[in-house]
C-alpha cells in the first residue's frame, strides 16, 4: 500500500502544529516577563547555612525577605529532638549566616552574629553581661560591622579569656 505524498506532508504539517502547541514563543515570552518582573520587584538572594535538629540540614539559596522559620519550613522543618527556645524565629534571614536547631538535650548556644546581634541575644553568651553586650553594638556601631570574630577582642571589656569562653558559640 502506498502512501501519498500529499498524507505525508500533511501528517508533518500537523506534527509541527502538535509540537508548536507544546512549545510556543508565548511560554517563553512568559518566562521572560516572570524574570523581569522578579528583577523589578528588587528580590534578593542570600546564602544561609540551616544545621541541626531541622529534617533537611544544608545550605540554602533564600529570597532575603524571608524570616528565619520560614527558612527552617523549607528545610523540611525541625525534628521531635529540636529546641527552638532561644531562636529569633522572626528575625531577618541573612546571607553566609548560620542557622543552628539545638538538641533538647544540647546546653549550648546557637551561633550568634556579632554584627547583628541585640543585647537580649549577645547577653546569653557566657561571660557577657548587658554592659559588655552594649560595648559590642557601641563599637560596631562607631567602628562598622566586624571582619572577623577575633576583632570582638577590640571592644573594652572583651580579651582573650572572654574571647575563649564566646568564639565557639559566634560567627560574624
Amino acid at each position: 500500500m502506498k502512501i501519498k505524498k500529499e498524507f505525508i506532508i500533511i501528517g508533518i504539517v500537523l506534527l509541527g502544529f502538535i509540537i508548536y502547541q507544546f512549545v510556543r514563543p508565548n511560554d517563553v515570552i512568559a518566562i521572560e516577563e516572570e524574570k523581569l518582573a522578579v528583577e523589578e520587584k528588587g528580590l534578593n538572594y542570600v546564602y544561609v547555612d540551616i544545621k541541626g535538629e531541622v529534617e533537611l540540614p544544608g545550605v540554602y539559596k533564600l529570597e532575603d525577605t524571608l524570616r528565619i522559620y520560614e527558612a527552617i519550613k523549607l528545610a523540611g522543618g525541625i525534628t521531635t529532638n529540636a529546641s527552638v527556645n532561644g531562636i529569633n524565629l522572626s528575625s531577618l534571614v541573612e546571607d553566609g549566616s548560620i542557622i543552628v536547631i539545638p538538641n533538647l538535650e544540647d546546653k549550648s548556644h546557637n551561633f550568634i552574629n556579632i554584627n547583628l546581634a541585640t543585647v537580649e541575644m549577645l547577653i546569653t553568651l557566657p561571660k557577657l553581661g548587658e554592659s559588655r553586650a552594649k560595648g559590642i553594638i557601641q563599637y560596631r556601631e562607631e567602628n562598622g560591622y566586624f571582619k572577623n570574630k577575633e576583632e570582638i577582642m577590640n571592644v573594652t571589656g572583651i580579651g582573650e579569656s572572654i574571647y575563649n569562653e564566646i568564639k565557639d558559640f559566634i560567627t560574624s
